[in-house]
């Protein structure tokens, strides 16, 4: 089962590959996603730096949230 937890797990490299425990990174509230062409869940990606998330999330409630007009071609009305 999912239980809404990021894990990391240190790797030592050598002649072989040592592995130590798990720990939790933080919990997460992910989204059902959409498998990709491998059959895995894409739900988040990580910078090349490791050391931010970029992740697929629910949104909040956004029924308070201001509006955003978009003016297009309001160059067109400075001419006038």
């Amino acid at each position: 089962t999912f239980d809404q937890k990021l894990m990391a797990v240190p790797v030592r490299g050598g002649d072989t590959l040592e592995f130590g425990a798990p720990q939790e990174l933080f919990k997460i509230n992910m989204v059902e996603g959409t498998a990709n062409r491998s059959g895995l869940l894409q739900q988040y990606d990580i910078s090349p730096d490791g050391q931010r998330f970029l992740m697929n999330i629910p949104a909040e409630d956004t029924s308070n949230s201001p509006t955003i007009t978009v003016v297009l071609n309001w160059q067109a009305g400075l001419k006038q």
